[in-house]
C-alpha cells in the first residue's frame, strides 16, 4: 500500500491460491491493516503476470477494486491484449487468459502509459524500464522525504542462484537476454545506491538490500520490526 495524500494505491494485488500455493490473501490482508477494497484508487502493476494480477478479478467480471484506476505501461499491456504476440508467451494460454481476466472488468479503467525511465505514474512513484521478463515489465521506485525504496517486480525469483549468478538465462522470461542486462543493471544500481528493496518473490520479510558478492550479489533482508 502506498498512501501519497493524493493515491491511495496498491503495487501488485497478488493472485488466487489456485495459481500458487500459500497465496490468495492480499483482500484479507489489506482489510486486516484497515482499508477496504474500495479506497483503493489505483493499483500498479510491473507487468500482468497471475501472481501480480490476477487478483484483481476472482472471476473476470466482477472488479474487486471497484474504484480503482489499472496502471501498467502500455507495451505490457499491449503484448498481452494482442493475439500476435500469443507465441511469445513462455507459459502459454493459462498466462494469455489470465492476464485478460484479470485486466478485463476494468475496461477504460486501465492506463497504459509510456515505458519511460522517470515516469512519474503517481505521485512519488516513478518508473524504472526493465524489460526482458515480459515485453513491458518495469520496476518502481518510491520517493518521500529524502528516502527511495525500489519494488522491482520480478528482476529474480530466487534470490541466491540468480544473484550469484545474474548473467544465467531464465527459461520464464519472454526475452531471456534482455532479461539478464535488466536483472544486472538493477542489482549493480541497488548495491551502489545502498537502496531498500522488495520484491514478490523475496523471502519474508521482503524488505532488504543488495551488495556485491564477487561477480554477484548477495540479498541482505531487513529484520522485521513490529512498532
Amino acid at each position: 500500500m502506498v498512501n501519497t495524500g493524493r493515491n491511495l494505491a496498491m503495487i501488485h494485488c497478488g493472485g488466487p491460491s489456485s495459481v500458487m500455493a500459500g497465496t490468495g490473501r492480499a483482500l484479507d490482508a489489506l482489510r486486516a491493516a484497515g482499508y477496504a477494497p474500495e479506497q483503493v484508487d489505483t493499483m500498479v502493476l510491473t507487468h500482468i503476470h497471475p501472481e501480480h494480477a490476477l487478483g484483481l478479478s476472482h472471476d473476470g467480471t466482477t472488479r474487486n477494486f471497484p474504484n480503482a484506476e489499472v496502471v501498467l505501461t502500455r507495451t505490457d499491456h499491449q503484448f498481452w491484449t494482442d493475439p500476435a504476440m500469443e507465441s511469445r508467451v513462455p507459459q502459454g494460454q493459462p498466462f494469455i487468459q489470465a492476464a485478460r481476466r484479470a485486466a478485463g472488468p476494468y475496461g477504460g479503467r486501465v492506463r497504459p502509459v509510456e515505458m519511460r525511465e522517470g515516469l512519474e505514474v503517481i505521485p512519488g512513484v516513478f518508473m524504472s524500464p526493465a524489460p526482458g521478463h515480459t515485453p513491458g515489465h518495469v520496476s518502481y521506485r518510491l520517493t518521500s522525504q529524502n528516502q527511495s525504496m525500489l519494488i522491482w517486480g520480478d528482476i529474480a525469483h530466487q534470490m541466491v542462484i540468480q544473484l550469484a549468478r545474474p548473467r544465467w538465462r531464465v527459461g520464464v522470461d519472454v526475452d531471456s537476454a534482455t532479461g539478464v542486462e535488466s536483472r544486472v543493471r538493477t542489482l549493480t544500481m541497488l548495491a551502489e545506491e545502498g537502496l531498500l528493496m522488495d520484491g514478490v518473490h523475496v523471502p519474508w520479510p521482503g524488505f532488504g538490500r543488495v551488495i556485491r558478492d564477487g561477480e554477484g550479489f548477495l540479498y541482505v533482508p531487513r529484520p522485521l520490526r513490529f512498532a
